[in-house]
């Protein structure tokens, strides 16, 4: 079976690969250096080959997944190629998931593990199931868990029965995602192991509550946002209306300095230049009145980027309101022009 890499994946299942095959392998992952998942489970690599591989991944700076599972990388207790890779991952600061189910680990093999788990604090999910460890063994990774804050799920059993008892532990409060360790007869063991599980119970409880609260936060700012939507609406619409009102009264305006005008030629003369001089100002008006619906059309259009920055928002509904006030400036001033237009002058007898 040849590598299958997608994106920032390599994976090779099942493929008991020989020798060429392998370097084969090998050679992609030195040739990817994105690489963030390499999954070569049931390939039989053992202690020779695994040796190899643990030079290689020196070559993935961010790996986040390892799967080595169904490969003898520990037989007759020669543990050196499980010890390099345990040392070469000791420095991969981005790893998070390292599956080492049914790799015919045994007791002797996990002070490797505890220094791995010691010196690596961005593994969060440990998987040795189908693994005969022993009392021993067992102690030497709570040991390394005990020194891992960040590691939040340790599967051992099946299988870890070694000279354990077969009952499954009681008395630790774990979820179900956190795989309980079986019963040792040491009750020092027993207990370390308890306190080692009840300490990733809490820790996978404490990650939950967090996501919790962030998915709470997130819906309080989307309510306020939305709230803060619906208030610049209210001020659209009340902007809206006072301009309608104002056109309305520019109207009238028209309507009443065309029914003043008399029939006396130089009272005639001198309303007609006033006249034109109010026509012009309500022209500029009504240029102005459009300029800010233009304005306003823009902002109802980038009204759904309020969500991203509503302060945007208000900088120009302050800026409507500034040319609304000059509007309203201008208006007092044509009242205030026609107003002595209109005041009655003395007629020549």
């Amino acid at each position: 079976m040849p590598p299958i890499i997608e994106n920032d994946r390599l994976r090779v299942w099942f493929a008991h690969l020989d020798d060429s095959e392998f370097e084969a392998v090998l050679s992609k992952i030195r040739r990817n250096p994105l690489l963030r998942t390499v999954d070569l489970r049931g390939n039989s690599i053992g202690p020779d080959r695994a040796k190899v591989l643990a030079h290689t991944l020196r070559y993935a700076p961010l790996l986040k997944r390892l799967s080595l599972r169904h490969n003898p990388l520990v037989e007759h207790d020669d543990i050196s190629g499980f010890e390099a890779i345990c040392d070469a991952l000791g420095t991969h600061n981005t790893l998070e998931e390292l599956d080492l189910k049914a790799t015919g680990l045994t007791g002797v093999a996990m002070e490797p593990i505890r220094r791995l788990l010691t010196q690596n604090r961005s593994i969060r999910f440990l998987d040795m199931e189908e693994n005969a460890l022993n009392e021993d063994g067992v102690a030497a990774v709570m040991g390394g868990i005990e020194a891992n804050e960040r590691l939040i799920e340790c599967r051992l059993s099946n299988g870890n029965v070694g000279s354990m008892k077969g009952k499954m532990m009681k008395g630790t409060d774990c979820p179900s995602e956190t795989v309980n360790t079986v019963t040792v007869e040491d009750r020092s063991v027993n207990d370390r192991l308890a306190r080692c599980l009840n300490r990733l119970s809490m820790r996978l409880q404490e990650e939950r509550r967090c996501v919790m609260n962030k998915k709470a936060k997130a819906s309080a700012v989307e309510r306020g946002i939305a709230l803060r939507l619906s208030h610049l609406e209210e001020e659209r619409s009340a902007v809206l209306e006072t301009l309608r009102l104002m056109q309305t009264q520019l109207e009238a305006l028209r309507q009443s300095s065309s029914d003043h005008i008399t029939d006396e030629k130089v009272y005639l003369e001198d309303s007609a230049r006033e006249i034109e001089d109010i026509r012009t100002r309500i022209t500029k008006a009504e240029l102005a009145n459009d300029a800010t619906r233009r304005q306003l059309h823009t902002l109802l259009a980038e009204k759904a980027d309020c969500e991203i920055d509503i302060y945007k928002h208000k900088g120009y509904v302050a800026e409507v309101e500034k040319e609304n006030a000059l509007l309203e400036e201008k208006v007092r001033e044509l009242r205030t022009d026609l107003a002595k237009v209109m005041r009655p002058k003395g007629r020549i007898k």
